[in-house]
């Protein structure tokens, strides 16, 4: 889903054969982060937080997962915590912008769609409108 996301917000045509799409893959579990008791959480967290789907219908169909964080440099924070433990939490993909429309034909194979992932007329004016325009 995350390549839906990253390739969904892309224009159709122009991109140049250098730029890149980057997808983030977080390994949740063994992270050393601790809970975040509330918003005025002074030492530097990025952490999991566990929050229902009751009342946000995009999150089931999205298979979403809520990070906290309040650090602006959450990649080199994620490799410094690596680098203590000695494991590997973060993996990046940089895909080819250029592979836009195999990447969505492959997914909506896959019943990856705005449609499935965006409930509702949004959605599925979304799905038709990469589909058709």
């Amino acid at each position: 889903m995350a390549a839906f996301f990253a390739f969904s917000s892309l224009p159709k045509m122009n991109q140049s054969k250098g730029e890149l799409v980057r997808i983030f893959m977080f390994e949740c579990d063994g992270w050393p982060g601790e809970a975040v008791q509330a918003i005025g959480h002074i030492r530097p967290a990025f952490a999991r937080l566990e929050l229902r789907a009751r009342d946000n219908l995009r999150v089931l169909p999205q298979q979403s997962v809520h990070m906290f964080s309040n650090i602006l440099a959450i990649e080199r924070f994620v490799a410094s915590r690596e680098q203590e433990h000695k494991r590997h939490f973060l993996t990046r993909v940089d895909i080819p912008a250029i592979e836009r429309r195999v990447a969505m034909i492959e997914l909506d194979a896959m019943g990856i769609t705005a449609a499935s992932l965006y409930p509702g007329l949004d959605g599925l004016c979304r799905m038709h409108a990469e589909k058709w325009f």
